[in-house]
């Protein structure tokens, strides 16, 4: 079908050429007296229009009709071959002029389809280029040698906030590349990521930090590479990509290592939370009966901090009507409501809440949700603490008065940090049972020890007096050698009884830390043996 199609266009250019010709040269020969001397200008006009049309083959056609017409329309001859005879040069420089008009206008035809050709090829490429780097993650931009923007894709704008009207032809280092969060990035001048346009060396910074445009600093891994191009160096490419997430869970992970102190560390954790995933953040933990019990609330505003403080102490007091300050109409944990870690407490499922107010409930929901809007939490999520298939407690976080929400994308972050809270959690209950057991097992070896001594050194009293009273009375011969015999194993038991006792004894003392060392002098071969 393609090749049919083909061949019907083929004949329609050269069926058009054939048509041109003949209607210049009848028109031509119409128009005689009005065309004298200027007979040639209608045929070369179509022998023109067909090249252009239908290149170089149809104004090829185009030229040949002209020309076998030529003597009929400049009234030289009444053939071709007469007029060729008598004036050669006249329709040799026609002849010359039509081929030549053919040639170049279907070279030109030609010239421009490859062109249009070529241009479609580049214009799609570019755009493959553009939709491969739109939807990268990372974020990709062009610099010249003066390193000013040339090219930055969506990603820069969503990461840092800048728009391609405010950094396009600006020098970028000044504007995203001058702080870091201990001062100036290049205190003498030197930015190593620019100096790939003086050495032409690639250069990677896992630990750099480019600025929004709020002047807040985001922490990145950057790679900047030059681009070549006639064997001079005629930019760079600068990509980086968001580390925020990586570094605060390494931050997080260093301070879920010390597990001496839970409460502490998850209230470092908690504060570290704000810092990065919202406004607001809490951790509660089930106690052994499995009540809630709040660890650590962490605010950023300091107009909030009393709010935050009354929410902690209300869910530390719940369910100890001892403490004065206890407050059960105030906003507990209901474990069953419909949002809020309550729920994620009941449910061990994440909950997520773009908008806290659209949340539904009963009056103590009310309450609660008023509570939050008092801190200012605006949007909001939680996220179960598991460990070995054992819900523990649950992370909360909130956002409060900058407009943002929260995304799938802060769910997940915080789903790790609360795996990780978990395992701490979990290896902080480990340790205290080990230590627990260790501390049982001690008491034991020191209650055994000491129980055990007083009757081994009966024992032994009556052993040697046995042999005593052996060695005196017991009659010679076989019945006497079994009696002191007897008497002597009786006495070698009790004796290695006794120091296995002293040596947990000491044992129990070397690990209570309590062991007393008496100085006394001693035989050479007593201390070896």
């Amino acid at each position: 079908m393609i090749s049919a199609a083909r061949s019907r266009g083929t004949a329609s250019r050269y069926g058009v050429a054939a048509l041109s010709a003949v209607i210049a040269a009848a028109i031509t020969w119409a128009l005689a007296v009005p065309l004298a001397g200027l007979h040639f200008l209608l045929p070369l006009a179509a022998i023109c229009a067909s090249g252009l049309r239908g290149g170089v083959g149809p104004g090829l056609l185009a030229a040949a009709l002209s020309i076998a017409s030529y003597p009929v329309l400049a009234h030289d001859a009444p053939s071709f071959w007469i007029a060729a005879r008598y004036h050669p040069y006249r329709v040799l420089a026609f002849a010359s002029t039509a081929l030549l008009a053919a040639t170049v206008t279907g070279s030109l035809r030609s010239a421009y389809r490859n062109r249009a050709r070529l241009n479609a090829l580049l214009r799609e490429q570019l755009d493959l280029l553009h939709a491969v780097t739109e939807n990268l993650f990372e974020g990709v931009s062009a610099l010249d040698v003066e390193g000013r923007l040339t090219f930055m894709n969506s990603a820069v704008t969503r990461m840092l906030g800048w728009s391609r009207e405010d950094l396009l032809g600006k020098p970028v280092h000044p504007i995203v590349h001058a702080q870091r969060p201990d001062g100036p990035a290049d205190p003498g001048g030197h930015c190593p990521m620019l100096d790939v346009l003086r050495t032409g060396r690639p250069h990677r910074d896992d630990e750099d930090y480019l600025t929004r445009k709020d002047g807040s600093l985001l922490p990145v891994s950057t790679a900047s590479s030059p681009i070549w191009k006639d064997s001079r160096i005629a930019g760079l490419v600068l990509s980086f990509r968001d580390e925020s997430d990586h570094r605060f869970l390494a931050d997080a992970g260093r301070l879920l290592e010390d597990a001496s102190d839970p409460e502490a560390m998850l209230k470092s954790v908690a504060r570290l939370a704000v810092s990065k995933l919202g406004n607001w953040s809490a951790v509660v933990l089930l106690d052994s009966s499995e009540r809630p019990r709040v660890m650590a609330v962490e605010t950023s505003d300091p107009d909030k901090v009393d709010v935050a403080r009354e929410l902690l102490e209300t869910a530390r007091n719940l369910g100890d009507p001892s403490i004065s300050s206890y407050k059960p109409d105030r906003y507990p944990i209901d474990l069953m409501a419909n949002h809020g870690l309550g729920r994620v407490l009941h449910t061990g499922e994440a909950e997520l809440l773009s908008e806290v107010r659209d949340a539904a409930g009963d009056g103590a929901a009310v309450a609660r949700a008023e509570l939050l809007v008092g801190i200012g939490v605006e949007s909001f999520m939680g996220i179960p603490i598991r460990a070995r298939g054992r819900l523990l407690g649950a992370i909360g976080c909130g956002v409060a008065g900058s407009g943002r929400r929260f995304d799938e994308h802060d769910l997940a972050v915080g789903e790790e940090l609360a795996r990780r809270c978990a395992l701490a959690v979990d290896n902080a209950e480990l340790c205290r049972a080990a230590q627990e057991g260790e501390r049982v097992r001690e008491q034991a070896l020191a209650i055994v020890s000491h129980d055990l001594r007083g009757p081994l050194a009966n024992i032994l009293m009556a052993s040697k007096t046995l042999e005593q009273l052996v060695k005196k009375l017991a009659p010679g011969g076989p019945l006497g050698d079994v009696a002191r015999s007897s008497s002597r194993v009786v006495i070698r038991c009790a004796t290695r009884m006794t120091r296995l006792v002293d040596d947990l004894q000491d044992f129990a003392n070397i690990e209570a830390g309590q062991l007393s060392v008496v100085r006394a002098p001693h035989a050479p071969d007593s201390v070896v043996r």
